[in-house]
Order: C-alpha cells, then sequence, then structure tokens
C-alpha cells in the first residue's frame, strides 16, 4: 500500500496522555509504522507495546524500526492465526 509520510509520524496528544499515565502495557490499533511506540519507548524503555496494522509493509516497517516493537506487531491475519486460535 502506498502511505503518506503523516504514516512516518506519532500523536503529540496520545503520547502526552501516554506519558502522564506511564503504562506498562500498550496495545495499538492502527500502529502505522510504529512511530508512536518508538517516541514512547524513549521515555518508558521496559514497557511491552503491541501494534496491529492492517497493512503488512507497515507490520515489517514496525518491527525493523530502533526502540520499536521488536517483533510484537501483527497484521489482522497473524492476530488470527496467533492470538484468537482456540486450543
Amino acid at each position: 500500500m502506498d502511505q503518506t509520510p503523516a504514516h512516518d509520524l506519532h500523536n503529540d496528544t496520545i503520547l502526552a496522555i501516554l506519558n502522564t499515565l506511564r503504562p506498562e502495557s500498550v496495545v495499538e490499533f492502527g500502529c502505522m509504522r510504529g512511530s508512536l511506540a518508538k517516541k514512547y519507548r524513549e521515555t518508558v524503555p521496559d514497557s511491552l507495546w503491541y501494534g496491529i496494522d492492517i497493512d503488512e509493509d507497515n507490520v515489517h516497517q514496525a518491527r525493523v524500526i530502533p526502540n520499536g516493537f521488536a517483533g510484537r506487531v501483527l497484521s489482522p491475519k497473524r492476530c488470527e492465526e496467533e492470538l484468537c486460535a482456540k486450543p
């Protein structure tokens, strides 16, 4: 999918809320390329951040950024296969 430069930006309002609450774990739907995760983890490096995005290209980009998801990002298909599978 062709993405706009906005997909590499984070939302300052959401980041401010996160920095106030300082959660230890976050699930982000529509994580795009992981820019919000990267920015938040600069402040809270030990946080667990999980991302889900519909675009496989974004999923790949989010996985490879430093201080980002470190592999904890899924497309809807992988989410269904890995997280929603019944035992």
